[in-house]
C-alpha cells in the first residue's frame, strides 16, 4: 500500500517502509493481534513523519 508517498509492505506483524525509489527506510513491528485498521492508522502517522523528514511530501501551510 502507499501511505504519504511511501510504499508499505506487511508480513507477519512487520511493516517495511520504502521511499519512492524503492529504498528501505524503516521496519516496524506491530503485534499480530488482528487490529489491522489500527495498524494502518499507526503506519499512516509513521509514514507521514518519515515522508516529511525525507522531503517526500511538503508540510501543509497554515492559513491565519
Amino acid at each position: 500500500m502507499i501511505l504519504n508517498g511511501m510504499e508499505v509492505r506487511q508480513a507477519n506483524g512487520l511493516y517495511y517502509v520504502f521511499n519512492e525509489f524503492g529504498e528501505l527506510k524503516s521496519i516496524h513491528y506491530l503485534p499480530d493481534d488482528g487490529q489491522l485498521m489500527a495498524d494502518f492508522k499507526v503506519m499512516d502517522h509513521i509514514t507521514k513523519a518519515t515522508a516529511l523528514r525525507w522531503g517526500i511530501i511538503s508540510p501543509k501551510k497554515k492559513n491565519n
